[in-house]
């Protein structure tokens, strides 16, 4: 198919015939602040003046509002009556927000506080005894507690876990589950406890704990006896007699019983 030439007959043609006036004033007018620019600054080079372009030095001086970076808890409320005199009770307070739980003693020199004493509650407890945290919940657990102490030197260091388990029974219990029956406990100030190699198991008053090092040596066993004396101050009342840990007195004709025995029946003659 033969292809057909096309001619256009209309010539190009600007679309604008003329520049405006306005448009060429306003150019001019940007070609000349541009030069003025280039200009004052080819003048000015390097004479820099702060005091012209910067802010006064009086106003640089002057402090600014302060800014609180953190803002401490408010403590709690003590009744000084309760706790010694009024003029002591900041200092009460502040050692009860740093030793949670513990007796002040437990702390005493060469020992340190290694790290903060650390809190558990019912709904957290498994972070920190996974596997036995159902043995102590069942048995009224309501806090507990957790310190590690560094002692002087290479002596080690020793990790103390105290449990609020409520009242009597609930220490008690998960005391016994601990020592068993083949252990007997030694009792000093109301605490029943049993020294292992590395540390001390015991319970006094709602209170149980347990306590290891990482080592075994003198210093950790002088700890571990330490330690007992320290918890003596959690004891309140004495326990009764039926709820002793210690083997019970035989009766006359009878047998001797501790609380993980059943007692023995004598059969109707």
């Amino acid at each position: 198919m033969p292809r057909e030439a096309v001619f256009n007959r209309l010539r190009h043609r600007p679309l604008r015939p003329r520049v405006p006036r306005a448009e060429r004033f306003s150019a001019l007018l940007v070609l000349a602040a541009l030069t003025l620019v280039v200009l004052w600054v080819l003048g000015r080079g390097d004479d820099y003046d702060p005091e012209v372009r910067d802010l006064p030095l009086a106003v640089l001086e002057q402090r600014g509002p302060p800014i609180t970076l953190y803002t401490p808890p408010l403590l709690r409320w003590q009744d000084p009556a309760l706790g010694g005199p009024a003029s002591d009770l900041a200092t009460r307070v502040s050692d009860a927000a740093t030793h949670g739980l513990f007796p002040a003693a437990v702390f005493e020199s060469p020992w340190q506080l290694d790290g903060r004493v650390r809190r558990f509650q019912a709904d957290n407890l498994y972070e920190k005894i996974n596997g036995e945290a159902e043995k102590f919940l069942k048995r009224g657990f309501v806090a507990m507690d957790y310190a590690v102490l560094r002692g002087p030197d290479d002596a080690g260091t020793i990790a103390i876990e105290l449990f609020d388990q409520g009242d009597f029974g609930g220490s008690s219990g998960v005391f016994e589950s601990h020592v068993g029956s083949g252990r007997r406990p030694a009792l000093r100030d109301q605490v029943s406890y049993v020294l292992t190699g590395i540390g001390v198991i015991g319970r006094v008053g709602q209170y149980f704990f347990r306590a290891a090092g990482d080592r075994e040596n003198s210093a950790i066993k002088a700890k571990a006896e330490q330690l007992v004396t320290a918890f003596a101050s959690l004891g309140g009342a004495s326990p009764p007699a039926s709820a002793s840990l210690s083997t019970r007195p035989a009766p006359p004709g009878g047998t001797a019983v501790t609380p993980t025995q059943t007692p023995p029946v004598t059969p109707p003659v």
